[in-house]
């Protein structure tokens, strides 16, 4: 089987990031930044030649084609993970204010022993496995496209896709990567309740903070916060 693409998106609304150690961006940084739109690929391509990490969910598109001379089948799809603490070395807070191809959705649970793909119902729910219930073949030349959304609560994981795969009786495990490297996603460290009966990220756990979107009550963009009091750093607030 081939895959002739890997792409990872951001399908939510969200514009947060955690990063692994402080960028510490400079006010040219942050003018770079703040001149690109949000919610566009230019705008996360920025976040990610620096190192910044999904938070809380990725969204990856395969294309995956059967390139035998006989069908292939497809018989589950897994994680491989590698999960530690989430990313506390800086936080970038911007919360959120149909084709005719095979399109099959799946679902990660990264904070699972053993993540393995998860159906979505009608109300948007992951549960169960997906490939208990199906399998998929593929003919010479035949596409699928797997929309897969992979998530984690509580670490940051490092991760592969493995695909399952059935040829003539023996079955294989396709790793899929980004690239070279394996994807990312990260939670946020949360534990202080907000006003809403949840819990809010804390910013005293990061070295640096930018807050932007809905969560900047001063300008448009980003500027850099203290991340204990989570106030504006000298000269960033408009006089």
């Amino acid at each position: 089987m081939a895959v002739d693409l890997v792409k990872v998106q951001r399908l939510s609304e969200s514009n947060s990031w955690a990063f692994s150690s402080a960028p510490g961006l400079s006010a040219g940084d942050l003018a770079a930044i703040n001149a690109i739109p949000a919610h566009t690929e230019a705008h996360a391509q920025w976040f990610r030649r620096r190192g910044g990490v999904d938070i809380m969910e990725t969204d990856i598109e395969i294309v995956a084609r059967g390139n035998r001379d006989r069908p292939v089948r497809i018989m589950g799809m897994k994680a491989d993970t590698e999960c530690r603490e989430p990313l506390s070395g800086a936080y970038f807070e911007s919360p959120s204010a149909g084709a005719p191809e095979r399109i099959v959705k799946i679902g990660l649970d990264l904070d699972e022993p053993e993540p393995r793909g998860k159906a979505e119902d009608e109300s948007g729910n992951w549960s169960g496995d997906y490939f208990q219930q199906n399998t998929i073949s593929l003919k010479p030349d035949e596409e699928i496209v797997f929309h897969v959304k992979a998530w984690t609560l509580e670490h940051h994981c490092r991760f592969s896709i493995v695909l399952e795969v059935l040829d003539r009786g023996v079955m294989t495990d396709q790793v899929i990567n980004d690239g070279d490297k394996p994807f990312q996603v990260t939670a946020a460290i949360k534990s202080e309740p907000d006003d809403f009966g949840g819990t809010r990220t804390m910013f005293s756990r990061y070295d640096e903070v930018y807050i932007g979107g809905v969560a900047n009550p001063y300008q448009s963009g980003w500027i850099e916060v203290d991340p204990s009091t989570s106030r504006p750093l000298a000269g960033q607030r408009p006089r």
